[in-house]
């Protein structure tokens, strides 16, 4: 973990990851091909977890869902074990009790990193505009 000057850190929110899997769109060649350093608590892999009851609602089938979730969006990624962000969990908890706690990991290792978060998240996308006011 650590940023040269040209490259960019980003921490993924799991709505992203599912937009890129389920969709051919913009996200899913922005995971893909930008460059960008996308990083994620370790708790993203439990979108997998998922798959059948996404699959089911959209009309993929699971075994493209978990071919473009494990070979294409997963190798992009940088998955980061809690021990990494620790110290940040509780200044986290304080932020994301705000909006959705089970956010919690995904804020706390944007504060360790000093990184933005991508996310379809209206609820915490009002909190981080009003914490920047």
């Amino acid at each position: 973990m650590g940023r040269t000057e040209t490259e960019m850190e980003v921490i993924i929110d799991s709505n992203k990851i599912i937009s890129a899997v389920v969709s051919k769109g913009i996200v899913r060649r922005i995971v893909i091909f930008s460059g960008i350093s996308f990083y994620a608590p370790k708790e993203l892999v439990e979108v997998g977890k998922h798959r059948e009851e996404i699959c089911k609602r959209i009309g993929l089938k699971t075994e493209s869902f978990s071919f473009i979730l494990e070979e294409l969006i997963l190798p992009k990624l940088n998955i980061v074990e809690e021990s990494k962000y620790a110290n940040k969990i509780s200044e986290a908890y304080a932020v994301s009790k705000e909006f959705d706690e089970k956010d919690m990991p995904f804020v706390a290792l944007a504060l360790k990193l000093r990184a933005p978060i991508w996310t379809n998240d209206k609820s915490m996308i009002k909190h981080g505009v009003k914490s920047q006011a």
